[in-house]
């Protein structure tokens, strides 16, 4: 679904300190997710702009991912 890693095999994946640095971000995501539950504006906010962003990465379902 990310640039950095597509290609890449699953050996290599578990060397990279990209996939730890992005499994981080991705943990604090949830956190702040969760975090702004008891506020619907800040929630829906925040998941806005995480839209956003990863629209401009150009972040896209692999086919296999999608149901």
């Amino acid at each position: 679904m990310f640039r950095e890693f597509r290609g890449k095999k699953m050996d290599e994946l578990r060397k990279t300190r990209t996939l730890v640095g992005h499994t981080k971000r991705v943990m604090k995501a949830v956190e702040n997710a969760v975090i702004s539950l008891d506020d619907s504006e800040s929630f829906v906010e925040y998941l806005l702009e995480l839209g956003r962003r990863h629209k401009m990465k150009e972040a896209k379902p692999s086919p296999r991912n999608v149901s």
